[in-house]
């Protein structure tokens, strides 16, 4: 479910927007406007054949101005088609720009969105992980397969790791699981530790005291009254 707002570090957390049947949509040069606010951007050149809706009836054509749509969560929509004749051994590459949240036109959001290069992000995406993994731990076996599983494994915990008002908070996953589990973090700050990434396990383990007093306030004393043994029958 989205959206869902973390109530303070480490809490379940999932960005997003809660579906509405009454947001209007319309494709503005090579954007998708959804309630005013840029979906996505998709390219121009070569000129895609656009349509609100992905099947669209051939005689009844809609506008693609803004409009309301009877949609359903799961509909796509916003749909730019293309057709591009390669000859033998040639490629073609075309970049779509999508921001985590809609951005509004003319924002500063929207202006690093239009002018965001696919090849300069993987670019600095790469060198972001190679430093933080060249930093730590190294694993040489003849098996090549060992070595990647290590390093991805690695890279997963490391992206699942939230930084919220300064506060290190090391979730499970991105997904169902994406908030701080005491016994879960455990073994991640162990991991990191063991690997050569003692700071981060240290920044990690500053969040279990408040967050294990705060699990001890919320636990129902257990009753003292004794009980008679249940009876059992043959």
């Amino acid at each position: 479910m989205r959206p869902i707002a973390a109530s303070g570090a480490g809490q379940f957390n999932q960005p997003g927007e809660s579906f509405s049947k009454d947001w209007t949509y319309s494709l503005d040069g090579n954007a998708l406007i959804r309630d005013g606010r840029i979906l996505y951007l998709f390219p121009a050149h070569p000129a895609p054949r656009l349509s609100l809706t992905l099947h669209t009836h051939y005689n009844r054509p809609r506008p693609i101005t803004s409009t309301r749509l009877d949609v359903q969560p799961d509909t796509p929509t916003g749909v730019a088609a293309y057709a591009v004749e390669l000859a033998p051994g040639e490629t073609r590459t075309l970049d779509f720009r999508m921001p985590l949240v809609p951005v509004t036109p003319g924002s500063p959001e929207a202006a690093v969105l239009e002018g965001a290069d696919f090849d300069a992000a993987h670019q600095a995406a790469v060198a972001f992980w190679r430093e933080i993994v060249g930093r730590g731990m190294e694993i040489d076996v003849p098996e090549r397969k060992a070595v990647d599983t290590f390093r991805a494994s690695l890279v997963y915990n490391l992206m699942a790791l939230n930084v919220v008002d300064g506060q290190d908070a090391q979730t499970v996953n991105l997904f169902q699981y994406h908030r701080f589990y005491l016994r879960d973090s455990a073994d991640l700050v162990r991991m990191y530790d063991a690997t050569g990434y003692s700071d981060i396990a240290q920044r990690v383990f500053s969040l279990y005291p408040s967050r294990q007093a705060s699990r001890s306030s919320r636990r129902k004393p257990r009753s003292t009254t004794p009980t008679a043994p249940a009876s059992s029958t043959t």
